[in-house]
């Protein structure tokens, strides 16, 4: 207490009121003009959001996108379409890279679109927050949970925000198996724009932050988290819309 520290200020943040019943929830469409896909979108208080998984994988258009995004493995055609791409993190920043650099270019800009549709971004720890407050907490997800789409347990998806368990891909991961995909069907990861910052230099860069939808929490059960996890990973994308839009 007797050392002098600098000190900034954040600006008020106000959560919406009260949680947001499911028959408030606006239900629309858009078309992402990159390649013409129709994607349902949701407004949940002050948020709009994807209700689909961004399944973006033009990599002549956005180069990118190549050796860092992949789909998910299954033999159901509709619900391969369903679960989206997954992307390393690089790939959802639109990065190309992972260092810290992009980052200070990006971070002073919120929001970061991304890999994300003209006029939408990739969301940060914050607007998961605030969307699991929207809903009642992080105790509530089983109302964001698609009915299909997972081995057990599917939820009732009464914001029709349609939460897919396309599990992860990691290509460094030989437990894995062959295809080095996990957890399809069981757990769904959502990527944020949020870097891990470490102060040791031999992790520096190497994490961000996921949601992730775990069904095995002690306490509650199922809920909905930030987990750290290697950017190398590749993971599903949600995108929100920009509130200027």
């Amino acid at each position: 207490k007797r050392h002098g520290l600098s000190v900034r200020c954040v600006e008020n943040y106000e959560h919406v009121q009260k949680p947001v019943k499911p028959s408030a929830v606006k239900k629309d469409e858009f078309t992402d003009a990159r390649d013409g896909q129709v994607y349902k979108t949701v407004t949940i208080g002050k948020q709009t959001w994807m209700a689909q998984n961004l399944n973006y994988a033009d990599s002549v258009k956005t180069p990118v996108l190549k050796g860092r995004s992949t789909s998910v493995e299954t033999d159901d055609a509709e619900l391969k379409k369903a679960y989206g791409m997954l992307y390393s993190w690089a790939a959802a920043m639109d990065s190309g890279s992972f260092d810290y650099s992009f980052m200070d270019k990006h971070f002073s800009q919120e929001p970061v679109r991304g890999i994300c549709p003209e006029g939408w971004h990739l969301p940060m720890i914050l607007e998961f927050e605030e969307l699991l407050y929207a809903i009642g907490g992080w105790d509530k997800v089983h109302a964001l949970k698609a009915k299909v789409g997972w081995h057990s347990n599917p939820g009732d998806d009464e914001y029709e925000f349609s939460l897919m368990a396309a599990g992860q891909y990691d290509e460094k991961n030989e437990v894995i198996g062959a295809n080095h995909n996990a957890y399809v069907g069981e757990t769904a990861f959502l990527w944020t724009a949020d870097p891990v910052y470490e102060t040791n230099k031999s992790f520096r860069n190497l994490r961000a932050y996921v949601y992730v939808l775990d069904e095995s929490h002690v306490v509650y059960g199922e809920v909905m988290e930030k987990k750290e996890v290697y950017k190398s990973t590749y993971n599903a994308v949600r995108c929100v819309k920009n509130v200027d839009e």
